[in-house]
């Protein structure tokens, strides 16, 4: 399990103090199983969560948080940060209807299951897919420009341009030290010229791929192991992505 670079906040915010240990411990170690670095968050009430929401990418929230409802928490974190995921925490299943109020991620039940908790972790994660921003040039200006904005990378000599939206941008750097700023779960360097984003790529067939409604070829010699990590992304990754 690989997130984009940097630590995401995790938040788990619960009434019951059984709950938040139980999830804590639970998180921990897919964490570290998994080596992936996070900022753990524990709240027993709705409010002290909302004080902290902005630094929070995924909030496991229970149903019963004292006087405060979990469905109404949710609203106002989505209010104030659209892009968090609400991975509701409940032994209720009759509320499951209002969590689409609020538009939850996942729900995991009591008692928890590793194996659920996981998955919909797991999958909140990767929804963040692409989320990271570079920054490139146009017309000398430079830009802070979301990964998975990028359609495809054209290397020159020297430099590289970056095909986004209905422009192009420009950055001095070459194909192979680019890849270590670039998430590599959606970017592939199909051949010496190119690297695609497969979030866009609209038709694949025998060695040739249309994306923005261009035909691009993947080498010989990379078209098997292509396959293999296209194939990855659309079972694992473009489902979850928002």
């Amino acid at each position: 399990m690989q997130t984009d670079r940097g630590n995401r906040g995790i938040a788990i915010c619960d009434a019951k103090q059984e709950t938040l240990a139980e999830l804590e411990k639970l998180i921990k170690q897919i964490c570290k199983n998994t080596r992936q670095d996070v900022l753990m968050y524990k709240f027993h009430s709705g409010e002290t969560l909302l004080e902290t929401i902005e630094k929070v990418s995924i909030v496991f929230l229970g149903l019963k948080l004292g006087e405060a409802d979990g469905i109404e928490v949710g609203r106002i974190i989505k209010q104030r940060n659209p892009e968090c995921r609400i991975i509701l925490v409940t032994g209720n299943e009759s509320r499951y209807k209002d969590a689409f109020r609020i538009q939850a991620f996942r729900f995991i039940t009591k008692p928890f299951e590793r194996e659920e908790v996981e998955e919909a972790l797991e999958a909140a994660l990767n929804t963040f897919l692409g989320t990271e921003s570079i920054g490139l040039y146009r017309a000398r200006t430079l830009y802070e420009v979301r990964q998975k904005d990028i359609k495809y990378v054209k290397a020159f000599n020297g430099y590289t341009e970056f095909a986004v939206q209905e422009s192009i941008f420009r950055k001095d750097i070459s194909m192979d030290a680019l890849k270590e700023q670039l998430d590599m779960r959606t970017f592939y360097r199909i051949n010496r010229q190119y690297l695609v984003n497969m979030r866009w790529i609209q038709k694949y067939k025998n060695g040739t791929l249309l994306l923005a409604n261009q035909e691009f070829q993947v080498s010989r010699r990379k078209r098997s192991d292509f396959e293999k990590v296209y194939m990855d992304y659309e079972l694992n990754y473009r489902k979850n992505i928002f």
